[in-house]
């Protein structure tokens, strides 16, 4: 069984009325099984198909800091963990920072 964890990277929308997108482009020799999708330590999403994307509901993103993660896991059970730190949505959230890597 190889070795070799996925690669992983992702982006955060800007908060808009309802809602936040993020995307997560991920790749793999063996295949993806599975993206599973955390904010603030609880499981949102789990997405098994490309694109591989959740759409977080700004209740859930209130103001403030959010931890984000993103646990990808490939056909061979290999997993990378991505995690970020993202503003929430509303009247008092900073800038967001469009994009990262892990």
């Amino acid at each position: 069984t190889p070795t070799t964890k996925p690669l992983a990277s992702a982006s955060v929308s800007r908060c808009k009325k309802t809602s936040r997108t993020v995307k997560a482009t991920v790749s793999d020799a063996s295949g993806i099984a599975s993206v599973k999708f955390y904010v603030d330590g609880k499981l949102i999403a789990t997405d098994k198909s490309a694109p591989y994307s959740v759409t977080i509901s700004a209740k859930r993103l209130k103001p403030g800091t959010h931890r984000l993660k993103i646990v990808t896991t490939d056909k061979n059970g290999n997993v990378t963990t991505t995690t970020k730190s993202i503003d929430g949505c509303g009247r008092t959230a900073a800038r967001v920072t469009p994009k990262f890597t892990g």
